[in-house]
């Protein structure tokens, strides 16, 4: 590297105009003609959606229509794209732009009305008339697969997103020699990012000149562009999505949600440029968040604190809908077995369906996951063999000599993982 990084001062470029409030989030561009949105949101974790009627909504001085799933249009009626496609997803259930004729989690989309402003907007929404079904729920991880548990989907056999498994090593004869077996079981809870600014987004549509354009609060322009593109059946060069200044991402901005489609179609239905600002209460219940994890490890040592063999299960809440693959599960069991030379690993995860909002990533994108659950069974070692927490560390890591290190483990591209270097003990 010509620059150095690490222990640097580095100077930042972009500090200076925006400390002194010249940056330009979503919120801050306005174009002429331009209406404003707000989404009307499930109130309930599970229902069928019997009705909606928007009449006296629309009775209010300043609104111009409520949009709902039947007002997208056939071409548009299908649910969103995979983002990350995966043989082992079984039920690959992905959102629509509205919510057809189920919700499956409180703050899942079913309306937009759009109006001159977003206060009149938001007025509006109480007096849509929705018709719902209430259905039973499930939002406890560890009792969804259980037998006669209520189904997250109406239409699906069971809870059951899929399955996987990080294997390698001889876990049986590992189990076998050693001279202790201790276990342990923890839940992960579900987190969030609660960013500054929260999400936003500006479609405006020019189908005799540019095409769509989007405005979006987002980490990730590009796979949005893709994805909307895709969605839409249109080319890419035909859509066009702006990512301005960003009030913190942290991993949820950087997908492709249900209202940049929603907004999207809300332009082109409208004819004109259409505003939406996410507020505080929707962040809560509508931004993605990161998942509950529930592990349950057995670890085979010597009496040494030597650590031979981890194995166990994982049940994995990935909320209502698989907008990322197993990305997240994935990434929780890939860092297995860390900064430690683990001779064999057998960890099965079960990911499942919730009636909860969706998963993504926050922060580490599940690898935080996965660490904390090897170091806590250092921790089980340290406790149960009384040898400093610190010792059993040494005795496990990589070391130097054994670098470049082969985990066993293996990438989501399907390629070994693999330490080039590093000295775990010197740090």
């Amino acid at each position: 590297m010509a620059v150095r990084y690490l222990g640097a001062e580095v100077q930042r470029m972009e500090d200076p105009r925006l400390l002194t409030g010249h940056g330009q989030y979503v919120d801050d561009i306005t174009m002429e003609g331009m209406l404003h949105a707000a989404f009307l949101r499930a109130p309930m974790a599970h229902a069928m959606i019997r009705s909606i009627d928007g009449s006296r909504a629309t009775a209010l001085p300043g609104v111009h229509r409520v949009i709902t799933h039947g007002d997208l249009g056939e071409k548009y009626s299908h649910r969103m794209n995979q983002l990350y496609p995966a043989p082992v997803i079984e039920q690959n259930k992905t959102q629509y732009p509205l919510a057809k004729d189920e919700v499956c989690y409180v703050g899942e989309a079913v309306a937009i009305v759009v109006a001159d402003s977003r206060a009149v907007a938001e007025d509006a929404l109480a007096l849509v008339d929705v018709d719902y079904e209430a259905l039973p729920a499930v939002v406890n991880v560890m009792t969804a697969l259980e037998d006669g548990a209520p189904l997250a989907h109406a239409d699906t056999p069971s809870n059951l997103m899929g399955k996987m498994r990080s294997s390698f090593g001889d876990i049986e004869e590992s189990f076998a020699k050693a001279d202790h077996v201790f276990s342990a079981a923890f839940m992960q809870h579900r987190g969030g990012c609660r960013s500054m600014e929260t999400r936003g987004v500006i479609a405006r549509d020019d189908p005799w000149g540019d095409g769509l354009s989007l405005w979006t609060s987002a980490q990730s322009p590009y796979l949005i562009r893709r994805a909307l593109a895709t969605w839409l059946d249109e080319p890419e060069e035909r859509v066009r999505v702006i990512a301005p200044d960003v009030g913190g991402g942290f991993g949820p901005k950087a997908g492709f949600y249900p209202e940049e489609a929603a907004i999207s179609l809300a332009a082109r239905i409208m004819k004109c440029p259409i505003k939406w600002i996410e507020d505080r209460r929707e962040h809560f219940v509508s931004t993605t968040t990161q998942r509950d994890q529930h592990w349950d490890l057995e670890v085979a040592c010597t009496s040494e604190g030597k650590i031979l063999g981890l194995r166990g299960k994982v049940t994995h809440e990935n909320g209502a809908y698989v907008p990322y693959g197993i990305l997240l599960p994935n990434s929780s069991l890939t860092p297995l077995p860390g900064a430690y030379a683990i001779p064999a690993i057998d960890v099965n995860v079960d990911i499942v369906f919730t009636n909860t909002v969706p998963n993504s990533p926050v922060r580490g994108a599940g690898r935080p996951c996965g660490i904390y659950a090897v170091e806590r069974m250092v921790q089980v070692v340290s406790r149960e063999l009384r040898i400093d927490p610190a010792e059993v560390r040494r005795r496990n890591y990589v070391r130097p000599d054994q670098m470049p290190y082969e985990t066993g483990a293996t990438l989501r591209g399907g390629v070994p993982c693999i330490y080039d270097s590093g000295d775990y003990e010197a740090f």
